[in-house]
This record gives C-alpha cells, structure tokens and sequence, in this order.
C-alpha cells in the first residue's frame, strides 16, 4: 500500500493539480484548504509527506508546519510558495519545519523525484523507529526475564543454601550419635571457629562456610572402626599431637560428592586434610599458603582438644600452650584473635 501525500493550500486548482500529479503515481492523496483542517487531517491519517503552501488565512505554512511537526513528526515537510519570500523560507528550514521548499510553477517532473526522495526517507525513519521500538520491547522483555531469572536463581539458592544447612546439621548429629565425644567436639570447635571467623573480618557467609566445614571434618570417621582412631584430647601435648588426616575429613570419594554440594565447604575439608598430613596449619616458608578456613579449624580444634581432656588445660594455659607453636604450626593472627576471645569470656566469669 502506497504511503499518503497531504496537501495543503488555500487555492482549489493547486489542490486538485498536486491531487491528479501523485494520485496518478500511485498514492493516496487528502488535501486541506487550511493550516486548521491540515492539523485535523493529521491527526486522523498515518501522512508520510506535506506538501503546505506558505500563505494561507489563518495560520501560515510556517506556523503550520511548526505544529504539525509537533503532532507527526516522521511526516516529510515541503514548503510551496509562489514569490520571493526568501526569509519566510530560510526562516522555516532553519527551525526544522521544512525538509525542502517549492516554487510556482513546479515542475512535475522535478517535484515528483523529490517527494521520492522525501518518501525513502520517510521509510527509513519508520522503519528505524519501529526497529528501535522492538529493540526496546524486546530490551524491556528481557529486564523482566532476567528480574524473574534473577528472583528464581535468589530463591533457589536460598532453598539449597537451606537444605545444606539442613544436611550439615544432620551429618553433625549423626557423628554425635556415632561417638558422642567427638560430636560434641566438633560442635563445640565450629563454633568457635565461627565466631574467630568474624573477629578475623571474615563476612558472614564465609564464617558460615568455616563453621560447616569445622562440623563436617570428623564425620569421616564414622566409617572407621572404633579400633582405629585414639582420643585426641588424650595425647600429651599439642606438639606430640598427631591429627589423624585420614578421617579428619570424609574420604576422597566423599569429598568428591561434597563438591557438588558446596565447593566453599569441600575446598576448606580438602585443604585440611593436606594441612593434617603435614601437621602444619599456617602459611609455609616454601610459599605455600593455607586457607583461613583450616587455620581457624585448626587453632580452635587445638585448643578445644586441651580444654576437654582427661585432665583439662585452664584457659590460659591452653591458650599458651597454642602460642608456643605460633608461626610454626598455627597461623599468628588466628591466634591472637582466640587471645581476644579467651580475655572476653575470663572477663564474664
């Protein structure tokens, strides 16, 4: 369907000539006797093109144009004047109004190869904005998507966070019913683990991934024997001490599993276990270093051990007995950080 063509002019046999000249090549053609009834025009019909004379009562081509303009702004404007009224002209281009001004007598010929020109124009920026306004629908669409992706992945995240909070928790009362004394021990160590965690400047989310971790490292031991581990809280001393690194985390198997259900968690199990081979929690001279995670594991384990044996450490001792091996087995800042928490609950009793 060929585009429409308005014509505006206050003079009938200049209507009814442009009206036969574009009607003839096509075009659906209204015309108006004023600036008014043009205005009315354009607010009914989709117009690609004006063509409005400058002189008209009422309002002029200038200020009709203007505010047309305004109403249709992709509509292509021509000027048509019959004299010499130059300034009207340059004034209406000069503000935008007019894409091109013709004079009387036209050319047929002439006119009709730039009303062409005007009308691929005209196309294109149709064309562009329709293009524009799918890209921003689309642009829109996909904000909405991602806001409902987003509250979905939120959502699920929670739920899985939940459940592995859930599966923690029951690992951990399975370890106590297993072996009571080391349940509790591992309670007892991950929370302390967690509360260092955070006077160590550790965010609340990794101090909940420590403290997992912490409950989570000696539930490996419920698939050994009860032949085949000695109670730690029973050696001499903490340097004579050695962790037991094959059920200090779940094997590897387990571990492997553990990896789909929280990398943060596995990686700090994983990491101990090497650091319980060694029998070395801090960051080592050859560069190698050690998470945060098994540093405070280790540290609050350690001390733990010698506050709940047979014949328990005092606080303070305990707590010297950990700052001997400062630097060589425990790392200094986590040390510092159970000073701090040691003085806070000596000042509560």
């Amino acid at each position: 369907m060929h585009e429409t063509i308005m014509i505006v002019d206050d003079e009938p046999n200049i209507l009814n000539a442009l009206g036969r000249l574009f009607r003839r090549e096509g075009f659906n053609v209204i015309t108006a006797e004023s600036g008014e009834a043009g205005l009315e025009l354009i607010r009914k019909n989709e117009v690609a093109v004006v063509i409005s004379d400058q002189r008209m009562p009422g309002i002029d081509g200038v200020e009709f144009l203007q505010r047309l303009m305004a109403v249709s702004p992709d509509t292509i404007r021509f000027m048509l004047t019959g004299y010499a009224d130059m300034k009207s002209v340059l004034e209406a281009i000069n503000r935008g109004e007019v894409y091109r001004f013709i004079t009387k007598p036209w050319d047929d010929e002439k006119l009709k190869e730039v009303v062409s020109e005007a009308l691929e124009k005209y196309r294109v920026a149709v064309s562009s904005k329709k293009l524009g306004d799918a890209i921003r629908g689309q642009y829109l669409r996909m904000l909405e998507l991602n806001q409902q992706l987003g509250t979905e992945i939120e959502t699920k995240t929670k739920c899985i966070e939940a459940n592995f909070s859930v599966f923690v928790e029951l690992c951990a009362d399975m370890s106590m019913l297993h072996d009571r004394c080391s349940g509790e021990q591992a309670r007892r160590v991950a929370a302390l683990a967690e509360k260092l965690a955070l006077k160590l400047g550790v965010g609340e989310a990794d101090a909940e991934t420590i403290r997992a971790a912490a409950l989570l490292q000696t539930i490996g031991r419920m698939a050994a024997s009860d032949e085949g581990y000695v109670q730690e809280n029973e050696e001499v001393s903490v340097s004579a001490r050695v962790p037991h690194g094959d059920h200090a985390a779940l094997s590897r198997a387990l571990l492997v599993k553990m990896d789909a259900l929280n990398q943060q968690v596995s990686a700090i199990m994983r990491s101990y276990a090497e650091s319980c081979q060694r029998d070395e929690y801090c960051d080592l001279p050859q560069g190698k270093t050690v998470s945060s995670g098994v540093k405070i594991i280790a540290v609050c384990k350690a001390y733990d051990g010698l506050r709940h044996r047979s014949r328990p450490f005092s606080q303070s001792e305990a707590l010297a007995r950990i700052e001997a091996e400062r630097d060589k087995k425990y790392d200094s800042a986590v040390i510092d950080a159970l000073a701090e928490w040691v003085r806070e609950e000596e000042s509560l009793l």
